[in-house]
């Protein structure tokens, strides 16, 4: 085993090189990779492989520079272009310059794209969408950790603070050496007859372990390996392997097949980089720090294909009451051969292990997209959570919402976070106890307070209730989860796999000491723990979901079921499939429900303001008259019209105006999909435009109390 440690705070060397997702669609992508690749080769397949990775670096940082390189400067000069166009149209119109506009709007959106795309590969914020244009979240963000992920100070072993980079470096390689670098004079023996006596691999299994690797393992291994994993050592992610699988896959089915057949691994695929990540908010010495391994592609690969295998037979040798990680169990030579496992399984295992080279980054590296998780935080009781136990859950969520990086995103971008970080955090505590009511109350306060005001101040400010957001986009809302819903159907599918799956250990553990009938008939053991009560008597809501379908799959089905069939609304078809960026699309949802802050809604509310239109000041603000029966609108929407050469809307009612877009968005042609995404972002484009003529001439004279 090799450590070295790479990188101080104060180093200035070349920018290692990273893949960027946007090559893989430039139009001579595929032929670069093809003019490398297609080179002969006279070293073996792995060591060939590795060689060619590493030569095709040139062309695709040459490619950068060439075509990517001043993406700020492309859009900004792209918009300039688009600015002076779309004045030569106000004055004068042509079919040549409306040509030339419809150019530079596809090159401007071409660049932003692009753009975004570069900045969240960098930041992997997986959860949130592309298309929104969230630069500003994301500029900010890497700004952020540019600043944190440096290792300016520690304190060394004798508790000394140490502050110079020499010192700070040889702390860290002296820890890793001394942790990773050092062999045992003697190691505990191990009971070959206990060992033998036990659980072994059957001929079959053994067989299975070490047959042929096949091109279907190879490529479930690299479909297996996500799309916004960490970079590793040498700059691949898997979106190149997938992207130019086409090209690159018989020589890397060549090279892991080689390992196979020589159980040799080339030292340089597996090297792997050490990231050093904080454990806790303000780290201090090195042990505060949580070492994560990034490996090659080709390794990935290759220990997934093992790693496949060893999972197909590993409940046949580790005991049911042991199914999950035990601390302390190590996999040694001696272990897997008296357990049965086949020779050339076990070089091939210990190959990787023995051959493997850690490079530690000098510097912090914080990455949801490195597959890391805080721990939850889940309390362990056999009695029913007190209220005050249950604070962890409430404090990550406001944690998470306090942040100052949420605080940049749009409506849309609010939505995206609840739905794909906090609800996940919530998702996982639902799954294993009843929450409280007020607990779910709070979580929903929060969520629905920072949607609405981008803080994590309690308020009542929605312009859409919270019951509302929780239904499906077919009948209106977002499809956010109701918490006290999902709480039950998490709970009542395990009261289902109670009734059903036998095989389990915990489920035949709870039938033999409570379960002596049907589990419908059976009266709710009193001297049981809290939670087998509650999970028993969750069969009233099992009873009532199968009463409508007799298959019971998953937590998700099971919530569906307990939702309920909906009304849906009649506007549905201009929200899905729309391309849109997801804020245009969160306006039209608020504008379609009236529920956007035009001013006789605001003076609903108390506020004394000027009513009249800022745009025409002709006639009171109301939704209709903004959208449709304002004179500015009718001359912008009769340009649009003419722009997409679509006739335009003669309809003096919101209704049958609603009506006429509703069924134009109803076809599923290409040329519809344009009309409702026209639709969709002149309506928002409208609304700003508003917006910053009332920000300017606002003028309230008193609030109501």
């Amino acid at each position: 085993m090799v450590l070295t440690l790479a990188a101080s705070s104060s180093w200035k060397g070349r920018v290692p090189f990273r893949f960027f997702n946007v090559w893989v669609a430039h139009e001579d992508f595929h032929q670069i990779v093809a003019s490398i690749w297609n080179s002969s080769s006279n070293s073996g397949s792995l060591k060939a492989t590795w060689t060619k990775l590493k030569a095709l670096k040139i062309p695709l940082k040459a490619l950068n520079a060439k075509d990517f390189k001043g993406i700020t400067q492309r859009i900004e000069k792209a918009r300039l272009e688009l600015k002076e166009i779309q004045k030569q149209l106000a004055s004068t119109y042509s079919d040549g310059l409306l040509h030339k506009e419809k150019k530079t709007l596809l090159n401007l959106e071409k660049w932003s794209l692009i753009e975004e795309s570069v900045l969240q590969q960098k930041e992997r914020a997986k959860w949130i969408q592309l298309g929104d244009f969230n630069t500003k979240y994301f500029t900010t963000v890497m700004k952020e950790r540019s600043q944190s992920k440096q290792i300016r100070e520690i304190t060394n072993g004798l508790g000394d603070r140490v502050t110079d980079s020499a010192d700070i470096k040889r702390e860290i390689l002296g820890f890793y050496k001394a942790l990773m670098c050092s062999i045992a004079k003697s190691l505990p023996a191990i009971n070959s007859l206990y060992m033998a006596n036990g659980p072994t691999l059957s001929q079959q299994q053994k067989m299975e372990l070490c047959a042929e690797v096949t091109d279907q393992e190879i490529l479930e291994s690299l479909k297996a390996i996500g799309d916004d994993k960490a970079p590793v050592i040498d700059g691949y992610n898997a979106v190149f392997f997938k992207k130019a699988w086409s090209i690159i896959s018989s020589q890397v089915k060549e090279a892991i097949n080689e390992f196979f057949l020589t159980a040799k691994m080339y030292k340089p695929v597996n090297c792997s980089n050490i990231i050093l990540v904080p454990k806790v908010s303000k780290p201090t010495t090195v042990k505060d720090y949580r070492p994560i391994a990034c490996c090659s592609m080709l390794y990935k690969m290759i220990s997934k294909i093992l790693a496949a295998r060893l999972q197909k037979v590993m409940p046949s040798i580790i005991c049911e009451a042991q199914d999950s990680f035990v601390p302390g169990r190590k996999i040694a030579d001696n272990v897997m051969e008296e357990i049965g496992f086949p020779t050339s399984f076990i070089k091939w295992t210990m190959e990787c292990i023995k051959t493997v080279s850690y490079t530690v980054l000098y510097f912090s590296q914080f990455s949801e997209a490195s597959g890391l998780q805080a721990n939850l935080g889940i309390p362990l009781s056999t009695k029913k959570i007190a209220l005050i136990q249950w604070q962890p859950l409430v404090d990550k969520i406001t944690a998470k919402i306090s942040s100052w990086t949420a605080k940049k995103l749009s409506y849309a971008g609010r939505v995206q976070l609840v739905q794909s970080m906090i609800f996940g955090i919530q998702a996982y505590w639902a799954q294993l106890f009843i929450l409280p009511v007020k607990v779910m109350k709070m979580i929903e306060a929060i969520c629905r307070s920072y949607i609405w005001s981008g803080s994590n101040t309690i308020t009542k400010k929605a312009y859409v209730s919270w019951e509302r957001m929780c239904t499906s986009k077919s009948a209106g809302g977002l499809n956010l989860i109701n918490l006290l819903l999902w709480n039950k159907a998490a709970i009542a599918k395990v009261c289902w796999d109670l009734a059903h799956k036998e095989d389990k250990f915990w489920i035949r553990w709870i039938n033999a000491y409570y379960d002596k009938q049907q589990l419908k008939d059976m009266p709710i053991p009193k001297q049981a723990s809290w939670m087998v009560r509650r999970i028993s008597a969750s069969r009233d809501i099992l009873q009532q979901a199968q009463s409508s379908n007799d298959h019971i799959g998953t937590i998700r089905q099971l919530y569906l079921q307990l939702l309920g069939d909906l009304p849906r609304v009649s506007w549905k078809n201009l929200l899905f499939r729309n391309s849109a960026r997801p804020k245009a699309v969160f306006n039209l949802w608020l504008l379609l429900q009236g529920r956007l802050p035009t001013k006789d809604r605001l003076v609903n509310w108390g506020l004394s303001i000027n009513q009249h239109c800022v745009l025409c000041q002709g006639h009171v603000e109301t939704r209709d008259h903004l959208f449709l029966l304002c004179s500015y609108t009718t001359m912008l929407w009769k340009q649009v019209m003419r722009w997409i050469q679509e006739d335009q809307s003669n309809n003096h009612n919101w209704d049958q105006h609603l009506q006429w877009i509703i069924n134009k968005a109803k076809v599923k042609s290409s040329r519809d999909s344009i009309f409702r995404l026209v639709v969709t972002e002149v309506s928002y484009a409208l609304w700003m435009k508003r917006n910053t003529h009332f920000i300017m001439n606002i003028d309230i004279v008193a609030v109501k109390c």
